[in-house]
């Protein structure tokens, strides 16, 4: 799969909640999230335990402020499966970081809108917007450009990195 994704700093949640609910927009869920990152090179691989849900996530994008393409693999697991998954992974991989963050999801057609609270680094909002092969790829351009303009995103600061690198400098 694939999206289109950016991520800017808040100095408030609220800030932006505002904008959010002008769009008609109402939270889908709180979710909390605990996500164990693996060294694996370029790539990215992390464990998320999310709402007692387990996900392995594999995907690649570069390291750039600007909107970026994402590619990703989500394979989900029972949470019963979390032990001899961390074992399985444990004897491949080091562990790179762990980032807990509790997340408030929106969504708007294809674009999935976080606002984050990621402990020891601050607060966050990130847009994905996922593209599909049923649609024209500039409608997800286009959708993804009205939803950074109409959130008025471009007044805050723009972060390349994953929260990984964040935490890990």
């Amino acid at each position: 799969m694939k999206n289109l994704e950016v991520k800017v700093e808040l100095r408030d949640l609220n800030e932006i909640s505002h904008n959010i609910e002008l769009m008609g927009l109402k939270k889908v869920a709180n979710l909390y999230q605990t996500d164990t990152y693996y060294l694996v090179g370029k790539k990215r691989l992390k464990l998320r335990n999310v709402n007692d849900e387990l996900q392995l996530i594999y995907y690649s994008r570069p390291n750039i402020s600007e909107s970026k393409m994402s590619h990703y693999y989500i394979f989900r697991f029972r949470v019963n499966s979390k032990e001899i998954i961390e074992k399985i992974l444990g004897f491949f991989f080091s562990i790179k970081t762990v980032v807990v963050k509790k997340r408030m999801l929106y969504v708007y057609k294809h674009t999935r809108i976080h606002l984050d609270e990621v402990e020891n680094l601050g607060k966050f909002l990130e847009l994905e917007t996922v593209f599909d092969r049923e649609s024209p790829q500039n409608n997800f351009y286009k959708e993804h450009d009205f939803i950074v303009n109409t959130l008025g995103l471009s007044k805050y600061k723009k972060i390349g990195s994953s929260y990984s690198d964040l935490v890990f400098k």
